[in-house]
């Protein structure tokens, strides 16, 4: 860190650091990694504790989110209306053009249902428009809420020019 007052004002030189936290994949001790970068790609960590490494994968969104609280319904079924008995309910969170966040009472969560990997169906409007979307996409996330919630990384798998149309006008400024 460096300090100058050339001109009379005061600055500080910082050097920016990006901090991750996380647990370590065999063991669960709390790790920390901290670089003065941004990591660009994937990379191997070593756990201090158990000295095992892991594979480190980045989140990197390559689109706009939108923050949204939206209520839907997802299905491991094809299924054609909400109110199929089967569908499960959740609160879409945040929306891109690629995927989305879906949150949900913990009351109902299923090990084996929301799963990495699965394969969804969801059935959700986008305001101003009442119209149902029915999208398919692929569960890339969970995480276990401290609310008694969990919530869900979705990845969009396919959906029809009527959807792909509705969510870019719906993600319009």
């Amino acid at each position: 860190m460096n300090s100058s007052e050339a001109d009379g004002t005061k600055s500080i030189t910082v050097y920016a650091a990006i901090v991750m936290t996380f647990s370590c994949p065999h063991c669960n001790e709390p790790v920390g990694i901290e670089s003065k970068a941004v990591p660009r790609d994937d990379f191997n960590a070593v756990c201090p504790k158990c000295n095992k490494s892991f594979l480190l994968k980045l989140n990197q969104r390559h689109s706009y989110r939108k923050e949204v609280s939206i209520p839907l319904s997802y299905s491991l079924f094809d299924i054609d209306t909400p109110s199929d008995r089967r569908a499960k309910k959740g609160t879409m969170v945040d929306i891109s053009k690629d995927g989305m966040s879906i949150k949900a009472d913990m009351n109902k969560f299923s090990e084996l249902y929301e799963k990495v990997g699965n394969s969804l169906l969801l059935l959700f409007s986008l305001p101003p428009k009442e119209d149902m979307l029915k999208v398919r996409g692929e569960i890339i996330s969970v995480t276990i809420g401290r609310d008694k919630s969990f919530q869900m990384g979705i990845k969009f798998l396919t959906y029809g020019e009527h959807p792909s149309k509705a969510i870019g006008f719906f993600l319009m400024p």
